[in-house]
């Protein structure tokens, strides 16, 4: 994947949960880090359908803040700060659900608190289609801005803006995907930076935003 800035608002007070389990004891340590994983893992693809799904607006957002866990005897514990558009309701109860049908325990402090600065991780991110995260995506550049207010991922388009040789319009055009989509093509789809347009390759490799016109931009137009 393309190296990309994730841009994060601060933290905010949250209501913590506390992650711990499984309810099963692991044999090792790092058994018990991946089942953590593949709970979280469940948890941000059901909120990602619930966008698809159209149920979400698009501005719609999360960010789970994670502290580092605790592992110890095939048992790990992590403390969540569940983040997002709607107050942090939506994501609370979808942690909860997915982690206690995992077999982990969950519990949720009455009063907000604020994540500890030192350790804590954007585990999952969620800005519309694009889903990232520490726990996803580790290798990307997450960085906190003072002031906004809402995740935004840097999109990293193949082509400088060029006038549409159909329209006439000058557009910020796309890259073509052509056959089933890579996993690295389906989160540049997510973000708008290329378009899926068929299993037959053809010989375009840009399509115009405004009119979905193809066409094939030379080497000099390539950023």
């Amino acid at each position: 994947m393309q190296k990309r800035t994730v841009r994060l608002p601060h933290p905010a007070s949250s209501r913590k949960l506390e992650v711990r389990g499984p309810a099963q004891r692991c044999r090792t340590d790092d058994q018990a880090r991946r089942a953590f994983d593949t709970a979280l893992t469940r948890a941000a693809q059901l909120e990602h359908g619930i966008y698809d799904d159209g149920d979400l607006p698009a501005e719609s957002w999360s960010v789970w803040w994670g502290d580092r866990p605790h592992v110890e005897n095939g048992s790990i514990v992590v403390w969540l700060w569940p983040e997002d558009s709607d107050g942090g309701e939506r994501s609370a109860e979808l942690l909860r659900e997915t982690f206690e049908k995992a077999g982990f325990r969950v519990t949720r402090e009455d009063r907000p608190t604020r994540p500890p600065t030192l350790h804590t991780r954007p585990y999952v991110v969620r800005a519309g289609e694009a889903l990232v995260g520490c726990t996803l995506y580790p290798d990307l550049d997450y960085i906190r801005e003072r002031g906004r207010e809402a995740p935004q991922v840097d999109r990293c388009f193949d082509f400088r803006v060029q006038r549409c040789p159909s329209c006439g319009a000058r557009v910020q055009s796309r890259g073509v995907v052509w056959g089933l989509p890579t996993a690295d093509a389906s989160f540049r789809l997510s973000l708008g930076e290329v378009e899926a347009l068929g299993c037959m390759p053809g010989s375009d490799n840009a399509v115009c935003p405004a009119c979905e016109e193809t066409f094939y931009a030379t080497p000099e137009e390539e950023a």
